[in-house]
């Protein structure tokens, strides 16, 4: 637990209707500096967020709509693993996530299968289609009963392929440019 006058930028994700999970459902607004005391603890008490939008994804809200806020965590901070916990948070900036997940989640698909074409492998049929009704279905030209089939008949044979490319020194970089992606696609959205 440290004292942090300038504080750290951070990422924040909160549901459609823009309050908090916890504290009474405070409703979070742009310029906003809410504050807490006591003890600290990651995942109990204190006002979270990520430095990097990847570490928020085992976090977010079941919503429909989802909102990232561009936040200072500042006061009292204790850092953990993949999260950081305050005693103080403003709100810069915030905006609607829209698809930007699952447009990032068929980016990353895509660049496993050129992954594999750039490694000498011929990706499996039903991995290529299944990405390419991702993208339809983000278009609307393909149901979610279109979707789940195509992402059931690739399944078996990604987790096969992705344990191949876990096992290579390009997974890290891989993940590595993965991770930039994400950052730029939401960075975007406040523009």
């Amino acid at each position: 637990n440290r004292r942090n006058k300038t504080g750290v930028l951070a990422f924040h994700f909160i549901a459609g209707d823009k309050t908090l999970r916890y504290q009474d459902k405070i409703k979070v607004e742009v310029g906003q500096t809410l504050e807490v005391t006591g003890t600290l603890e990651p995942c109990t008490w204190g006002l979270h967020g990520c430095t990097k939008p990847n570490d928020c994804i085992n976090y977010l809200p079941k919503s429909e709509t989802l909102y990232v806020c561009l936040v200072r965590l500042h006061g009292n901070i204790l850092s953990e693993n993949d999260k950081i916990v305050a005693s103080r948070r403003t709100v810069f900036a915030m905006a609607n996530i829209g698809n930007v997940f699952k447009l990032w989640g068929i980016w990353c698909a895509e660049q496993a299968l050129k992954n594999e074409l750039k490694c000498g492998r011929t990706p499996d049929k039903r991995s290529i289609a299944a990405v390419k009704i991702a993208r339809q279905h983000l278009a609307g030209k393909a149901s979610l009963e279109d979707l789940s089939a195509a992402w059931s008949a690739a399944w078996s044979e990604a987790w096969s392929a992705a344990w191949s490319a876990a096992e290579s020194a390009a997974w890290s970089e891989a993940w590595s440019a993965a991770e930039k992606k994400l950052q730029k696609m939401i960075m975007g959205l406040f523009k």
